[in-house]
């Protein structure tokens, strides 16, 4: 939320001491656990011809994704979506970067895994690509950047 008042002089609050008191918006700081049971033997274990425990944790990993995305997908529905097209995409994202979200705020993008392909596959004239990955690692492909923008997240 913006500030949407200023400070005042020593003489303004000497006047009036209620312009002294802030005005603090309440937080619902209540918090949700989550959990879940993979019931798991000894014995299946070690009788395993596999990895049990890797493949086990790699299902938690999957649950814990598809947790997140359950309770983020309606609050991502709820903001208004942009559109583009592939002609105009990098003007389109310059506009909503630079006029459409307020300066005073971090940019990030939460894309879908279509549009970050789109992005991610986007070259100038010289055939660069324009979507960077923020280190030298050609492995790491979450941490991406592009027109200024970090963080880009695909959904």
């Amino acid at each position: 939320m913006r500030a949407t008042d200023r400070f005042n002089s020593v003489a303004e609050l000497a006047e009036n001491p209620a312009l002294a008191a802030p005005n603090f918006k309440q937080v619902d700081w209540s918090v949700d656990t989550y959990r879940g049971a993979i019931p798991l033997s000894e014995e299946s274990i070690a009788d395993s011809a596999v990895d049990l425990t890797a493949l086990v944790g790699n299902s938690i990993r999957e649950k814990t994704v598809n947790t997140y995305n359950a309770l983020i997908a309606p609050v991502l529905q709820g903001f208004t979506a942009k559109s583009t097209t592939v002609d105009t995409i990098v003007d389109d994202i310059k506009h909503i970067l630079n006029v459409d979200l307020d300066p005073a705020y971090a940019r990030a993008m939460v894309v879908t895994q279509s549009f970050f392909n789109v992005l991610d596959t986007l070259k100038d004239k010289e055939g660069r690509y324009l979507l960077h990955t923020a280190t030298d690692s050609i492995t790491d492909g979450t941490a991406k950047y592009c027109f200024g923008c970090t963080g880009i997240c695909c959904w």
